[in-house]
């Protein structure tokens, strides 16, 4: 990983660590147990819940990724647009690049590119942040289960990065060498990270969260293609990318909601310790 996706990655888990100081633990039930007696469940420490959690939502996100029927729906959805865009990759590049001088044209603002690179950091810190301090408790799981999936994205584009073949070669550069092509085009990790965003975001609060995600990622897109970073076929593959890890992680949010608030308040009958009817009570505060 570069120093940039090291120091996202390094955010990530600080935030992560503050969330986990920040939640207050507390006995989810209190019974009354078959011997007349209230029975309090032991309180788990922090470093319980965020390491036993962690790794079953890590295992969970990697999980529905790869081996769900939502993937392979995203999978055969990007797919046919992706070998589409990249029938005319090389036409549409011409128009930023002459390759006879190597040189760039047509260029768009130098902000536009710097904005595009780093301003991805500014909405991943806001929802870091947003997380420790959120008072809903799905907004809080959002938030978590979203950093935790971040890296993941930036890991899997860095695996696919490491390979050689065609595809992954990066457009015609005036920052690149001019005899050889560079690699590392496929896919896009800017635009795989702020779909993952927008996807899981959009799913779980609709088109106001979506909208203004959804914007500056189409403009980190048409940014990435002028200044000939990316062609169409990477971005849409980095789409498909962020797209297959927003659909997971939605689903490990749903698990964990659903996990938290089953049975909030549940009362039956039982019997007492002198084998009398007796009336149990459980409740999650």
């Amino acid at each position: 990983m570069t120093k940039k996706e090291e120091a996202i990655c390094a955010v990530l888990f600080c935030c992560m660590s503050l969330w986990c100081v920040a939640q207050k633990q507390t006995n989810p039930y209190v019974t009354i147990s078959k011997h007349g007696r209230f029975c309090f469940p032991r309180k788990p420490a922090p470093y319980e819940n965020f390491l036993g959690g962690l790794w079953r939502d890590l295992v969970d996100l990697n999980k529905y990724a790869l081996f769900s029927f939502d993937s392979f729906k995203v999978v055969t959805t990007t797919f046919p647009f992706y070998i589409l865009t990249r029938m005319f990759d090389e036409d549409l590049q011409k128009n930023f690049h002459k390759k006879c001088c190597h040189s760039d044209v047509n260029q768009a603002p130098r902000w536009c590119h710097t904005l595009s690179q780093y301003g991805l950091g500014i909405p991943i810190i806001t929802i870091g942040f947003m997380t420790l301090f959120g008072k809903n408790e799905e907004f809080r799981t959002t938030g978590r289960i979203f950093l935790l999936g971040m890296p993941l994205v930036v890991s899997g584009k860095d695996i696919i990065k490491k390979f050689r073949f065609d595809a992954n070669q990066r457009p015609w550069c005036d920052k690149f060498p001019c005899k050889e092509r560079a690699l590392g085009g496929f896919p896009s990790g800017h635009i795989a990270e702020i779909t993952y965003m927008t996807v899981l975001y959009g799913l779980r609060y609709g088109v106001k969260a979506a909208a203004p995600l959804g914007i500056f990622g189409s403009f980190v897109g048409v940014t990435f293609l002028n200044c000939n970073r990316h062609y169409v076929s990477q971005l849409v593959a980095g789409a498909g990318l962020g797209a297959l890890f927003a659909l997971a992680a939605d689903k490990v949010i749903d698990k964990r909601l659903e996990k938290k608030y089953k049975n909030r308040f549940t009362c039956g009958y039982d019997t007492d310790m002198c084998g009398q009817p007796a009336f149990k009570v459980a409740c999650a505060f």
